[in-house]
């Protein structure tokens, strides 16, 4: 039986990676439950599906892309996918979790970690924060040891594809050439660039354009598709200032296989090393990469009726989902502290969606594509409030600054993928029973049997395409919205511990008499606890505005 397609972009996310990650954590838990309970099914009754009590068709994700945050838990999929994986429901008694996605979205990237000083001994400044903090994480995630080769889950491709966008910051080059008087030849460069992946179970690639990360630890190619991995990790989420750069290296065979119209001014068969910023500068949403690798060759689009769908992309976007227009706005933004962060953060929106992705996402009629973003509901009112979630806060940053935040994003993410699949990923039952891949379900005729399978929403019966059974199907855990669940005084003497050593790096080389250095002392103390006084300002205010 045909098995029916999921592909995952999970776009930029900043410290919001906390509720992607609860997301992904609960579809894992859900596709785990479903096949346990086909199982079952099986061993009891065989082929004799009249007595089985859960759907029989089959799911199977056979692509992810991300950029960013989004791009970090691709490649910590593709790390952990062929070995067990339990689930956080609930907050932890302990911090021992067997769970990579709680362990470093939740637990691990937190202010402490990120303002620590340890990379800053050398008295080299590659970034604002913690430049060791992301890299220390991949040193200990991203390893042999961790990495699972064991577990086959049915609902993962054989050959799994994950694309995962950075911003090449010396650009693929391109000749240009130009007719007319002074014609010439010049190089012109593209710098939104992607990696790609290929988890194979059977250890050899069938994509042209991937880097192959057999599971077999001991094949030949494992090595160095691995550290690419690693490398591509650290890439993507190279925030700009606040995360250091990160080395990336291609072959120019991978930007020759991606059919680009023009000729590359890259050497024939050579290998081509850049470094890369945060792949969310340029592509924040990677949808349309993920997509062109689900189309069907010789097609401009996957079938997108109810009756004819055979694939689905869903979008995991945490970030940029304002769902209340605001008309307050300050035109009076005029200095750099202010304005930069609005560049950098109008940039990033312009990347985010294509008109065409937004419209077709929305559109009832249009099954190929859906989006989980985030939702909170007032528990007395039981309607939509904002901020859905902490992460949204201080600049994409807020999250950063608690675990509580974090982890409040997180079961937030599983309770709003429970809703999705319960009431959302799904096609209207008049529909579904003339699709090919569920006709041998006889929906129709098992609806008593397939109740809680069904759901109507103004009039109109849906058929879940991934039912939840098990412990999925409960209640779930509803996190309290964190008010006031962080501590300002820790926050603020590990802002002035990174600004202080950032502040005495920048000026250490200015030569002074010994008057001069006194007052260079009582200067510099003044300013450190002035720029401390004015970002912890900046964040109080700003998590009072987001009744934090």
């Amino acid at each position: 039986m045909k098995p029916f397609e999921i592909g995952l972009t999970l776009t930029g996310s900043v410290s919001a990676g906390a509720y992607t990650a609860g997301v992904i954590d609960f579809l894992l838990e859900a596709l785990d439950a479903w096949e346990r309970q086909k199982a079952l099914n099986r061993a009891n009754f065989g082929d004799n599906y009249s007595k089985w009590d859960v759907p029989w068709h089959d799911v199977m994700i056979t692509g992810l892309s991300g950029a960013s945050g989004g791009g970090v838990t691709c490649g910590l999929m593709l790390n952990f996918l062929g070995r067990k994986l339990d689930p956080v429901a609930a907050p932890p008694l302990t911090s021992a979790v067997n769970n990579d996605l709680y362990a470093i979205w939740v637990q691990e990237l937190g202010i402490g970690q990120l303002s620590d000083i340890t990379d800053l001994q050398s008295g080299n400044i590659k970034s604002l924060l913690n430049g060791d903090a992301l890299p220390d994480i991949a040193g200990r995630t991203l390893t042999v040891n961790n990495f699972g080769n064991t577990l086959s889950r049915g609902y993962i491709a054989e050959n799994l594809r994950a694309t995962v966008t950075v911003s090449n910051l010396r650009g693929i080059p391109y000749w240009l050439r130009t007719k007319g008087i002074g014609a010439t030849q010049v190089i012109y460069y593209k710098n939104t660039d992607y990696v790609k992946f290929e988890l194979a179970r059977n250890n050899t690639a069938v994509y042209p354009d991937t880097t192959l990360i057999p599971y077999n630890t001991a094949a030949a190619t494992f090595k160095s598709g691995y550290q690419q991995l690693h490398d591509a990790c650290l890439a993507t989420c190279a925030f700009p200032a606040a995360f250091r750069v990160q080395p990336i290296t291609q072959n120019e065979s991978v930007y020759k296989s991606r059919g680009y119209v023009g000729e590359l001014a890259i050497p024939a068969g050579s290998d081509y090393s850049f470094v890369c910023g945060d792949g969310g500068i340029l592509n924040t949403d990677p949808f349309e990469l993920l997509h062109q690798d689900m189309v069907p060759e010789g097609h401009l689009q996957n079938p997108r009726s109810g009756a004819t769908v055979e694939r689905s992309i869903i979008i995991v976007a945490p970030l940029d989902t304002d769902s209340v227009y605001s008309a307050q706005y300050d035109i009076g933004q005029d200095s750099l502290l202010e304005t930069l962060p609005s560049v950098i953060g109008a940039i990033r929106n312009d990347a985010m969606f294509s008109d065409e992705q937004i419209g077709l996402a929305l559109e009832e009629d249009v099954y190929s594509r859906y989006i989980i973003a985030p939702v909170r509901y007032d528990p007395v009112t039981d309607q939509p409030v904002t901020p859905s979630i902490t992460g949204t806060a201080v600049g994409t940053f807020g999250a950063f600054l608690s675990e509580d935040f974090r982890a409040h994003d997180y079961f937030l993410g599983r309770r709003n993928a429970q809703q999705f699949f319960k009431s959302s990923f799904a096609i209207p039952l008049k529909e579904i029973v003339q699709n090919p891949i569920f006709i041998p379900l006889d929906i129709e005729n098992n609806q008593a049997r397939f109740r809680d399978f069904i759901f109507t929403e103004d009039g109109i019966a849906y058929f879940c395409i991934l039912p939840l059974c098990g412990a999925p199907a409960q209640a779930l855990y509803n996190p309290p919205w964190p008010a006031g669940k962080y501590n300002a005084q820790q926050i603020q003497d590990d802002l002035a511990k990174r600004a202080g050593r950032l502040i005495d790096i920048v000026l250490s080389d200015i030569k002074l008499n010994w008057l001069l250095k006194i007052l260079k002392f009582f200067a510099l103390n003044k300013l450190k606890s002035t720029l401390v006084d004015f970002i912890m300002g900046k964040i109080t205010r700003n998590l009072g505005d987001n009744h934090l």
